[in-house]
């Protein structure tokens, strides 16, 4: 799902990997003790009506195990990485951060090793080939070029 600015959002039940822009304007609509700013919420929230579905991406697939989610902005993107048995990933241009959400299994890269299991995240420096070994589900975020 892609959500642009100024859209209200809430998780009431399930797992969710979000993946945001660099902002400095988060504004809290409701369902929190914390402060909630209903004026700067009042001018800036965009209350246009669209379907879920319209709001759906659809993943490109890659290979068996990567589907990639590629917004229309040039921020972020994200791969679902599936493993069972071995998968290996393209190095990026930019930094990758990965998580596990279900599962276990190592990361090799040339410095070494990383094992992982669900909840654990890992740094990819940029232009690092890695491979992933187990059976696991991962999430990889990156900026597109």
């Amino acid at each position: 799902m892609f959500l642009s600015a100024n859209k209200v959002h809430a998780y009431f039940s399930g797992d969710c990997v979000e993946c945001m822009a660099c902002s400095d304007n988060v504004v809290r609509a409701g369902l929190t003790g914390k402060f909630i700013d209903v004026d700067t919420l009042l001018s800036m929230v965009d209350c246009t009506p669209t379907t879920a579905e319209s709001q759906k991406l659809k993943p490109e697939v890659r290979s068996d195990s990567i589907s990639s989610y590629v917004p229309p902005v040039k921020d972020f993107a994200v791969d679902r990485v599936c493993v069972d048995g071995n998968v290996s990933i393209a190095p990026q241009d930019s930094p990758q951060v990965i998580i596990c959400t279900e599962g276990a299994g190592s990361i090799s890269a040339e410095d070494g090793v990383t094992n992982i299991t669900a909840g654990d995240v890992v740094y990819v420096v940029p232009q690092t080939d890695i491979s992933i070994e187990g059976s696991c589900t991962l999430f990889s975020a990156y900026c597109q070029k």
